[in-house]
């Protein structure tokens, strides 16, 4: 995915690039430019000490809740009941892992990795309707001779059905 970059004094740069080049936090910069600030006036503006305060503590507070809600949570496998902080630590792995699997859907012998989690490679690719037929995004690709990342480009673009599903113009042949 790329990068937005936004241009003052006739440089691009991406908004990182601008907050080491200014000296001002990234998070103050993106948080100014969320509310609607012009990027001139927002790269201008001089930090005031109630702007730095937010940022930083806003992230240290998602950090606190992100652990708070997996602190007790407890999960029972075979009859043995552990939080998941002493799962993790008891099979080594990180109980970020375990938090998300368990997000995605695995049952809690698949997130402690105690079970195989089986992949359906034909479920993650995404299933379209048009005109009464239903296929995957693959599936259209080849039907309309144009590669996948054209399709799903199209897709991502939220093309009119009349031109998401039309056929390559230039249609070519391998000799």
């Amino acid at each position: 995915m790329k990068r937005q970059t936004y241009e003052y004094l006739g440089f691009r740069l991406t908004l990182p690039g601008w907050a080491a080049r200014l000296g001002i936090d990234a998070d103050v910069l993106r948080l100014r430019l969320a509310r609607g600030w012009p990027v001139a006036r927002a790269f201008e503006t001089p930090v005031a000490p109630s702007e730095r305060a937010p940022a930083a503590a806003s992230r240290t507070d998602r950090r606190a809740a992100n652990r708070q809600r997996t602190k007790g949570k407890v999960l029972a496998y075979r009859g043995e009941r552990r939080t998941v902080a002493e799962w993790a630590k008891k099979l080594g792995i990180p109980r970020v892992t375990i938090d998300v699997r368990l997000r995605k859907g695995c049952t809690v012998g698949q997130a402690l990795g105690l079970e195989p989690i089986a992949f359906d490679y034909r479920g993650r690719c995404r299933t379209l309707t048009y005109k009464g037929e239903t296929l995957t995004t693959r599936e259209w690709a080849d039907r309309l001779h144009v590669s996948l990342c054209q399709f799903c480009v199209r897709l991502r673009k939220g093309f009119p059905p009349e031109r998401l599903f039309a056929e390559n113009r230039r249609r070519r042949t391998r000799s």
